[in-house]
């Protein structure tokens, strides 16, 4: 009895030792491809937008490396036939 619960606790480490290797290389390929992205708009010299999350955010003065200023958006929503 005692081998049978020794073989279940093996099997069931190897498994969750798969599942964090296949999470780490999932998390390294999208990571990966951020940062060819990055790279790429960086040498066509794309500035990011960058835009609140939230209605009531406010608007941000942002400085980049360069000291060249910007401020982030205010979106707002349009409503259509007076609703």
């Amino acid at each position: 009895m005692s081998e049978d619960w020794s073989t279940v606790a093996s099997l069931a480490t190897a498994l969750g030792t798969l599942v964090l290797a296949l999470a780490t290389f999932v998390a390294v390929r999208a990571a990966n491809r951020a940062a060819r992205v990055a790279e790429y708009s960086m040498q066509i010299g794309i500035r990011p937008l960058l835009m609140p999350s939230r209605l009531e955010d406010t608007v941000q003065k942002i400085m980049w490396g360069d000291e060249q200023l910007g401020t982030s958006f205010r979106r707002r929503r349009r409503r259509r036939n007076g609703r």
